[in-house]
């Protein structure tokens, strides 16, 4: 039961919204129940936007509040180097700008999720190095916009990795020099043996693991981490 979008949906937005997030990712979102989702959140106060996978129903959707305006959303689409869309993989990218003080400031959104499996690590690698050079390209964008102050230009990274922390697909983004970005989960252990379980669904043991992150820019603070469910009230 607690795998089924009637039980679940209403449960995940509940726990989102207690939180009253400027900023909403969303990851394996089916097109069919996107509305569904927008209906959870307040239409007077939230925006969306929602970019589908080239061969199937499911994609990611940013939701975020209406005091931001959308300045460009890109659905962008991880191509192999013949330009075949041959993962099926989408991230979903949106610049959204707010003002205080007066001045404008912008902030780039990612919501991604990378190609799954031990032995698709290259093509994952492969995409989170286009998303790097895709947000490098908007920085330099909107910081030439904004005369080239750094910290009016931040950038936060939700979504499925599918990978390990250190690993080189993370460090695609999180070694980019010109992004400057962090992980809100730094110092969460694991095992490597974890990991090969957990990707091949064969779990038999207790474990905890990072495949998912938000990487964020200097320029925003973690003020509250979200604390892990009791196993008690995970699943039926």
């Amino acid at each position: 039961r607690s795998i089924e979008f009637e039980y679940r949906a209403p449960l995940l937005c509940k726990e989102i919204r207690s939180f009253s997030p400027d900023i909403a990712c969303l990851e394996e979102v089916d097109y069919e129940n996107y509305d569904r989702f927008k209906s959870f959140f307040d239409e007077t106060e939230y925006s969306s936007v929602y970019a589908q996978k080239s061969r199937s129903k499911e994609g990611e959707c940013i939701f975020y509040k209406k005091r931001f305006e959308l300045v460009e959303s890109i659905p962008f689409r991880h191509l192999e180097e013949n330009g075949v869309d041959i993962a099926n993989q989408v991230s979903l990218v949106a610049v959204l700008k707010y003002c205080a003080n007066g001045e404008d400031y912008y902030i780039i959104v990612s919501a991604v999720h990378f190609r799954a499996a031990v032995f698709h690590r290259s093509t994952r690698k492969r995409q989170a190095g286009q998303l790097a050079t895709l947000l490098v390209e908007l920085k330099k964008k909107y910081l030439d916009i904004v005369g080239g102050k750094e910290n009016k230009i931040a950038i936060v990274i939700c979504g499925d990795f599918n990978d390990l922390p250190g690993s080189s697909v993370v460090n695609q983004l999180l070694l980019k020099k010109p992004l400057q970005l962090k992980s809100a989960f730094e110092g969460i252990r694991y095992t490597l043996f974890d990991y090969v379980h957990t990707l091949f669904n064969l779990v038999a043991i207790p474990f905890k693991i990072v495949l998912d992150y938000v990487l964020y820019t200097d320029n925003l603070i973690v003020t509250k981490k979200v604390e892990e469910p009791r196993d008690e009230v995970v699943g039926d």
